[in-house]
């Protein structure tokens, strides 16, 4: 699960949630201390990030920045099951078609 909220991340925001999975790297210690004010810094930080890019906005709900936080929890017995993403609410209201799926990933990394 870690593993798809790296690439969920990735899809989403254009950019990496961290550069390496390191206890004091930049962004990656706010995922492993994994407290509520590390929360909101390291969304913080990845907000100055994202408008640097022009992000659309709108992705970066507070129910995709829990999403991500809980797929990227440090510690595995307290990680997103695939049963819990199912039930998303984030997960479950963005349109996966086929088509959009494939322009937005072809306009990202072109």
């Amino acid at each position: 699960m870690f593993s798809m909220g790296v690439i969920l991340f990735m899809i989403v925001s254009k950019s990496y949630p961290f550069r390496m999975a390191e206890q004091n790297e930049k962004y990656y210690k706010f995922i492993y201390r994994n407290t509520p004010e590390d929360f909101v810094k390291y969304w913080k930080r990845m907000g100055d990030r994202f408008s640097k890019k022009g992000i659309k906005a709108e992705l970066i709900t507070e129910e995709f920045k829990t999403l991500i936080f809980r797929l990227l929890c440090y510690e595995p017995k307290n990680r997103m099951t695939i049963e819990e993403l199912e039930k998303d609410p984030w997960f479950n209201s963005v349109d996966y078609s086929r088509n959009r799926t494939r322009k937005e990933l072809a306009f990202s990394y072109m």
